[in-house]
């Protein structure tokens, strides 16, 4: 097979491994845009005589460079990158990661198998929880984590999205030292959908981002129905100094059946969907909520949640130009196709 010279395997590295969130009651403590508080070896022995010096190239090959090892985007002497072919069974594909990675996006995604799940419940508490019903979606991809402050830096630096909000203000991870692995806050739905659109992916739809936080089995949390602690979420009750997030992917216990992490807690999520106070009642496949509304719908829970806040099925609407230090987001895109 015909490898790249060395240039290409930059070019082509830098092309797929470089790339690195009000109707209801608000939660007490969150700051929000109008001001008012808002209620994630080789042998040891000796080479066989006659060999070739291990670290001389074969005759005629390209100077190796510097050269990309296939899928962790880092530096390394000891592989080529590919050569553009998708499919060719080297174990590496022309965007630089393993071949057949279902999630072809940014790094880190994880995969959502096509699947039927029952959606919402039946609280006496949260009536906008209601009605449970049977949902089928597609195969989808949706990040393993937050967007990070350092993430979404980078969109700002690239002219490509404009700064968070709140910066300065008390909790706002954007300008705070030591935040850049923080999930970024202060953002509005159109900020968001500004991010996504960026790296060529998008918000989930309300629906995928429950059926990736809690799969198929009907549980409360992404972990299961134990209890929450201060080992599995970043929540109000069970953390210290809770005024603030932590670091993106702080609590693996924590993680959902597909492997997306702080799925509950830490900051609430923008959806893509317009909020309703209802779900529509019967079975519904791949829907988008509302045509039209006033309100986007956020997910998940905050740091400043309770613990009821944190269960998988909560849910409330804010305004699309609202903001807030518990805040944030995720994006999702679309599997790569299948093989030939």
């Amino acid at each position: 097979m015909t490898r790249c010279a060395a240039v290409l395997c930059v070019v082509l590295a830098s092309a797929g491994c470089a790339r690195g969130a009000a109707v209801g009651s608000p939660d007490a403590g969150a700051m929000v845009d109008s001001g008012t508080p808002d209620a994630g070896a080789p042998d040891a022995g000796a080479p066989d005589a006659g060999a070739p010096d291990a670290g001389a190239p074969d005759a005629g090959a390209p100077d190796a460079g510097p050269i990309s090892k296939c899928g962790n985007g880092t530096l390394d002497p000891d592989e080529r990158c590919d050569d553009g072919n998708l499919l060719d069974g080297d174990g590496c594909s022309a965007m630089c990661l393993p071949e057949g990675t279902p999630c072809p996006g940014s790094p880190d995604m994880v995969l959502v198998p096509a699947a039927t799940f029952e959606m919402g419940a039946d609280s006496p508490d949260y009536a906008n929880e209601a009605p449970v019903h049977q949902v089928r979606l597609d195969a989808f991809c949706i990040g393993r984590d937050e967007v990070t402050v350092d993430a979404y830096r980078a969109c700002v630096t690239a002219e490509a999205c404009t700064a968070p909000h709140g910066r300065g203000q008390l909790g706002y991870n954007y300008d705070a030292a030591g935040k850049g692995d923080h999930p970024v806050n202060g953002v509005t739905w159109t900020q968001a959908v500004a991010y996504c659109a960026w790296l060529n992916e998008r918000l989930p739809t309300e629906a995928e981002w429950e059926l990736a936080a809690r799969g198929t089995d009907g549980r409360l949390y992404p972990w299961g129905d134990a209890k929450p602690s201060a080992s599995l979420a970043r929540y109000w009750a069970m953390n210290p100094n809770p005024r603030t997030t932590s670091p993106v992917g702080s609590y693996p216990a924590g993680v959902s059946p597909y492997g997306a992490l702080d799925m509950a807690g830490n900051v609430w999520e923008w959806v893509a969907d317009w909020y309703a106070d209802m779900y529509p009642d019967g079975p519904v496949t791949d829907p988008t909520g509302p045509e039209t509304g006033t309100d986007r719908v956020v997910r998940g829970g905050s740091w400043n949640a309770t613990v009821s806040q944190i269960r998988v099925t909560r849910r409330k609407g804010a305004a699309v130009d609202a903001f807030s230090n518990d805040y944030g987001f995720r994006c999702a895109g679309e599997p790569a196709p299948a093989g030939p």
